[in-house]
């Protein structure tokens, strides 16, 4: 119904084109008499070709010719008649000329509504990208918050741990080492011995957990001081890390702190498992207004672009330092060892609201 309906509205446009366009011609009859009689039809044909389509301008130049050769020519009805071949010509002229001119309108009419259809596509396209990209900036922030609370939880669990239950079973030893062993037998003082053994035991795997889940260095003594921490674990497994730190790292934000410590403590755990080498280079310092931060290897190396990494690994790296505004490269080669390489800028990212803790 639609459908008819703008049919209908296009030809009922068309027949009021001829009717304006013929009493305009009409007018300019005291003007010009009988010359230009097909003015009306190169008119018409336009108008209507360009606004109603290829249907009413055929219309057009039918009732159009008719009624000027019929009003207009000094002898009426000539299409009808034609004695001369001037009026022949004439009457071919007046045909090719609004056939042509039909033609070019509509040829240039449906150019521009392809390209009136090309801007909306486009303008719909970018709509849906800014829309897009709109959820991704939201998504980002909520990535980040949520990195932000987990560290949070982390330092606080680590502080419990640390401050709290830690310092209970450190107490317990203390006090069972300085019991008077005088009154025991061998068998008690043995199982005396076993019980600070394992009390022992449960502190040093209390220590190990509180770094691994939130290092209290890197809240009490900052960032150098807890990577040189970091690498003093890896020593104590036979790792042999250097760290080659700028210590005046004055104005690093706490959560940027957290993201290089967590990239650092990733690609650490990854050289100790899969490089094969027992040597590490650590290198942290500002380059202007970024921090850089190099983690290299001597081992085996991989290809990057055909490594299988279903855990936090490569991706995770990257993706920290990714929310932050910065990169994460990782160049390496097989049997040429792997090279860590972020560039993390200084100041946060346009709509970064991380807190103190976060990452």
């Amino acid at each position: 119904m639609d459908s008819r309906s703008t049919i209908l509205r296009r030809y009922a446009t068309a027949l009021a084109i001829v009717a304006a366009v013929l009493v305009f011609r009409w007018s300019l009859t005291p003007i010009v008499a009988g010359a230009i009689p097909f003015l009306p039809v190169y008119i018409a044909v336009t108008i209507t070709a360009f606004y109603c389509g290829v249907g009413p301008a055929v219309l057009a130049f039918v009732l159009t010719f008719l009624a000027s050769d019929y009003l207009f020519t000094p002898s009426r009805r000539s299409v009808f008649a034609i004695t001369t071949a001037k009026q022949a010509v004439n009457h071919a002229l007046s045909v090719g000329w609004s056939v042509i001119a039909g033609v070019m309108v509509t040829y240039m009419r449906r150019k521009l509504d392809q390209a009136e259809r090309d801007r909306r596509s486009l303008q719909a396209e970018v709509g849906e990208r800014e829309k897009t990209q709109s959820m991704l900036q939201d998504k980002e922030k909520l990535l980040r918050r949520l990195i932000d609370v987990q560290e949070s939880e982390k330092q606080t669990i680590g502080h419990d741990i640390h401050d709290g239950l830690l310092q209970y079973v450190i107490g317990g030893r203390m006090l069972l080492e300085s019991f008077e062993r005088g009154n025991l037998d061998a068998h008690q003082r043995d199982t005396l011995d076993s019980v600070i053994d394992y009390l022992s035991k449960g502190i040093d795997d209390a220590k190990q957990v509180v770094r691994g889940v939130r290092p209290t260095v890197l809240d009490d003594l900052g960032l150098p001081a807890a990577i040189h921490d970091l690498a003093e674990q890896y020593r104590e497994v036979g790792m042999h890390v250097e760290c080659t730190i700028d210590r005046s790292l004055d104005g690093v934000a706490p959560s940027l702190q957290t993201t290089v410590y967590r990239i650092t403590q990733e690609a650490l755990a990854n050289a100790r498992k899969h490089s094969g080498s027992s040597r590490l280079l650590v290198a942290l310092g500002r380059q202007g207004a970024e921090l850089v931060l190099t983690i290299e290897d001597f081992g085996c190396g991989f290809d990057p672009k055909g490594a299988s990494d279903t855990g936090f690994g490569l991706t995770g790296m990257a993706e920290r330092a990714r929310l932050t505004g910065g990169e994460c490269r990782v160049v390496s080669k097989r049997g040429g060892g792997t090279k860590v390489v972020c560039r993390l800028p200084m100041v946060a990212p346009c709509g970064d609201t991380t807190g103190p803790t976060g990452a």
